[in-house]
């Protein structure tokens, strides 16, 4: 947990953290880990004019699903209208997606129910190529103001082949000169 809080506080990093719902119930468990982490600061709702939001994909906002009742399951508790985060000095370090666009992707692409449940599909299939804009703006914002794609270690791969490629530096750490 220090070294999380270490990328985000003193790195200005950013952590994507999905849950399954909008429930305080669904949430806990990401709202006990960032007690743990970040015990100082509390998740906020992330306004809709926000850069995320923009930032490739015009989104004017969350993706809002429909709450659907689909036989015996509701796939969604409350209205979503919108992602909660932690801002550090101004900056969105932390997102919480209470919808897991992940999992929205996922199921627009695999179309895992049959029989009785197929009709679940249509849901993933509606809501998936949103889901993939939104995937793209949270994406593309980590790399722009996430400070992870620092590649001042790199070493290229010419580097670490043994048949005819460049010496390893003599600075390379040891997990890398192991490869």
């Amino acid at each position: 947990m220090q070294r999380l809080r270490e990328y985000v506080l003193n790195r200005g990093g950013f952590i994507y953290m999905a849950t399954h719902g909008n429930t305080e119930k669904t949430m806990y468990p990401a709202y006990r880990v960032l007690r743990w982490i970040l015990p100082e600061y509390q998740p906020t709702s992330i306004p809709n004019n926000h850069e995320i939001y923009n930032i490739y994909y015009p989104l004017n906002g969350p993706l809002r699903f429909p709450i659907r009742q689909v036989f015996s399951a509701r796939l969604h508790f409350k209205q979503y209208t919108e992602l909660r985060g932690i801002f550090i000095d101004g900056k969105l370090a932390v997102l919480i997606d209470t919808e897991a666009m992940m999992h929205v992707i996922d199921g627009a692409v695999q179309k895992p129910f049959s029989g009785n449940w197929a009709d679940r599909n249509e849901i993933f299939a509606q809501f998936g190529p949103h889901a993939a804009r939104q995937m793209t703006n949270i994406i593309v914002y980590a790399i722009m103001h996430g400070r992870i794609s620092d590649y001042s270690n790199y070493v290229p791969e010419t580097a670490l082949n043994d048949s005819g490629g460049e010496a390893l530096p003599e600075d390379v750490p040891p997990a890398i000169s192991k490869l």
